[in-house]
């Protein structure tokens, strides 16, 4: 009984507080500001990853352009591209362990599957401006 409790105070407390807490920067605070209720949290969020995604991969394709002059400039010397596609891989599997583990960390209905839009969202967008940052602008 207590546990069941306790379990129901945390539900009802999470949206007023810690990392998913409405006022929350980043992409979780984006959509509380749009929404009234933490079930229309995931419509929100699920069109800004496919937007956050795509953005990066622009950002990523233009990257790869640059790497490639940078590599005929060196004869390949440098490895530009290469190692601009292993970071991405190595970005990619570190968001995802990293969201993953983050959502995994909260109990079903809690917010778990927001929990873990808003943190790849909020990656992605992290490394699109890093990829823009390094290889120029938009």
């Amino acid at each position: 009984m207590t546990a069941r409790l306790l379990a129901v105070a945390i539900v009802c407390f999470l949206p007023a507080a810690g990392p998913f807490a409405q006022g929350d920067d980043g992409a979780l605070g984006e959509c509380w500001a749009q929404v009234k209720a933490r079930v229309a949290l995931n419509d929100c969020l699920t069109p800004m990853l496919a937007a956050a995604e795509a953005a990066m991969a622009e950002a990523f394709d233009r990257a790869r352009i640059q790497a490639r002059e940078l590599d005929a400039v060196t004869d390949s010397r440098a490895r530009v591209r290469e190692r601009l596609d292993a970071a991405q891989a190595a970005f990619r599997a570190y968001r995802n362990a990293r969201c993953d583990s983050l959502s995994a960390r909260m109990e079903p209905g809690t917010g778990a599957g927001n929990a873990l839009l808003g943190c790849r969202i909020d990656m992605t967008r992290d490394r699109t401006a890093d990829l823009i940052d390094t290889f120029g602008g938009r």
